[in-house]
């Protein structure tokens, strides 16, 4: 991910690199200063990348949340322009990328777009991370290749605890699939674009036939409304307004 973010900062032309990590995740901190000061281009440059402990909840990790945390100690998300490409943190043009693509960048850089081209179908090639929960007995993060049937990812993660009843692909945006003939599907866009469904964030859960879908769902709807930035009616009276709808059902 580092290398990822030098190679991206070079093209930039800037020295300028701040990384933004969850406040909560002690070890993932004393990893990233770890691998920073392993890193030869951390000492060949004018500055060290800056750490940022952003607080956690859901909208913090929303860009223009970031970029106001850095700036002003806020972390709210921005809607109104400029974009933070125009004026981001220090007022100055800002990129912005997650962890899993900068280390897609870093990998290219070393090995090759061939190389990458290796994995998944020719029309949507390389890798995905899938963090995979729920029924199943080593719930994780697994790396797979585009166009992936999801059985060989749940026999990765050591097959399931029980029968499951359906899966939530994409996260709590997602969308949910029948257990029934889900095991061929195909982890990709094209894959999974019959269904109505994507990979999003790569969130996948494997729901229990012992679980309630309505109580999951009503558990899900809740802890969204509680996650709210309360900053406008639809997010502030909305969310709450569905949460509590659901909860009746």
């Amino acid at each position: 991910m580092l290398d990822g973010a030098y190679c991206v900062a070079d093209a930039l032309g800037t020295h300028d690199l701040v990384i933004a990590l969850d406040e909560a995740m002690g070890d993932a901190h004393e990893s990233v200063r770890r691998a920073v000061r392993e890193r030869p281009e951390a000492r060949r440059r004018a500055g060290q990348p800056r750490i940022v402990s952003v607080p956690a909840g859901y909208v913090t990790g929303q860009e223009t949340a970031v970029v106001n945390f850095v700036n002003r100690g806020i972390a709210r998300p921005v809607t109104q322009p400029p974009r933070i490409s125009e004026r981001g943190i220090g007022r100055r043009p800002t990129l912005m990328s997650n962890a899993e693509t900068l280390a897609h960048v870093g990998l290219i850089a070393r090995h090759g777009a061939e190389w990458f081209r290796g994995l998944g179908p020719a029309e949507e090639p390389g890798s995905a991370l899938a963090a995979l929960g729920g029924a199943v007995r080593a719930a994780g993060v697994y790396e797979i290749e585009y166009g992936s049937r999801l059985d060989a990812l749940v026999r990765a993660a050591g097959g399931v605890r029980e029968p499951v009843r359906a899966f939530l692909l994409g996260g709590y945006a997602g969308t949910w699939v029948d257990a029934a003939g889900a095991a061929a599907l195909q982890l990709s866009r094209g894959g999974l674009r019959p269904l109505g469904a994507s990979l999003g964030a790569g969130v996948i859960v494997a729901l229990p036939r012992s679980a309630c879908p309505v109580a999951e769902v009503t558990r899900v709807a809740g802890w969204m409304a509680d996650q709210s930035a309360m900053q406008c009616g639809p997010c502030v009276n909305g969310l709450a307004s569905i949460a509590d709808a659901v909860a009746d059902l």
